[in-house]
């Protein structure tokens, strides 16, 4: 799975003007957002953003060590969200579609790319479909995978103190795979995060998760302490530097 998935499942929120945010991938950053500068991360070192004129971002630009290595766009519909990723010669790698609900909860995401020896026509790799509770939370989902990779299953409880306790099963078998207990922070974050197999009882991995915040209420420094293998693409250790658009009156 491609970096843009591992961060997923944020609340899918749209700009408005007395509360701006900017969609990079599937994060949420808060406020117009120009431009991220990054270190520790082997994928890219800044990410310039581009805007229309009526406020949501059209995508963004790709750059290591002073080049060009990729390009983002967003083609909106309703209720969906289209990402196209090119690399620096403009050739299109991947696609993404992210669809919501009325309570803008991302609700299915589609990853398209190709499938070797056709780099023409784009192909379905991966679907996953969200379906939420009462209390506007995560109660499901269903994965899906091209390679033939078993489908999963996903059941989500919450626990007063604020344990989210996530089940993966395997769908033909009705095997539970791992269970996966977080807790976020008040931004959406996950601060603690452990992952256990229950058909030995071993703990697969845990971990802690230190945030500085700036005062928009993004991120500027990530450090995990621990193993988590799901930051391995999203750089363990990091800090970026986030520069925010000049409003108009």
């Amino acid at each position: 799975m491609t970096f843009l998935l591992n961060i997923l499942l944020h609340l899918l929120l749209f700009p408005a003007k007395e509360n701006e945010t900017t969609l990079y991938g599937t994060e949420i950053l808060r406020g117009k957002v120009a431009s991220i500068v990054t270190t520790n991360n082997w994928r890219c070192d800044s990410i310039v953003f581009t805007y229309n004129n009526t406020g949501p971002t059209t995508g963004y630009t790709i750059f290591k060590d002073g080049k060009i290595t990729g390009y983002c766009e967003y083609i909106y519909f309703k209720n969906c969200i289209e990402q196209n990723l090119y690399n620096s010669n403009r050739k299109l790698q991947s696609r993404y579609c992210i669809e919501y609900d009325n309570n803008s909860n991302i609700i299915k995401i589609q990853e398209y790319g190709f499938i070797y020896p056709d780099t023409t026509n784009t192909k379905l790799l991966y679907e996953k479909s969200i379906s939420y509770n009462a209390e506007n939370k995560k109660a499901s989902a269903y994965e899906y995978f091209c390679d033939g990779t078993p489908p999963y299953k996903y059941k989500y409880t919450y626990s007063t103190d604020g344990i989210i306790t996530e089940e993966r099963i395997n769908a033909n078998t009705g095997t539970i795979f791992t269970i996966t207990q977080t807790t976020k922070d008040k931004y959406g974050n996950v601060v603690e995060v452990s992952e256990t197999m229950p058909k030995d009882s071993s703990e697969w991995y845990s971990a802690t998760i230190d945030y500085i915040y700036d005062n928009q209420g993004n991120w500027t420094k990530r450090k995990v302490n621990g193993y988590d293998p799901r930051q391995m693409n999203a750089v363990r250790n990091c800090t970026r530097k986030i520069r925010y658009a000049k409003q108009r009156g």
